[in-house]
């Protein structure tokens, strides 16, 4: 895969041709996940996200997500 010319724009507002990118064709180094820099799927899109893929789906319990809702502050706090 060329990556060459994704690292050549300069222009923010400069559109290119992505190539279909195939998983089986990376070499994760690692076979249990791997991890890339992207951005956040919905607006505001931010970029600066991490990314994490793993081999096998993880499970949560609904104990875990209640936990989890209660650790962050509202976001209403940065602003």
């Amino acid at each position: 895969m060329q990556l060459a010319p994704m690292m050549s724009v300069l222009n923010i507002n400069e559109e290119i041709a992505v190539p279909k990118i195939i998983a089986a064709n990376i070499n994760f180094g690692s076979k249990k996940n791997f991890r890339y820099y992207g951005s956040l799927t919905t607006p505001p899109c931010s970029e600066n996200v991490i990314w994490t893929v793993e081999e096998r789906v993880r499970t949560i319990s609904r104990e875990q997500i209640n936990l989890l809702k209660g650790s962050h502050q509202p976001l209403t706090q940065f602003i």
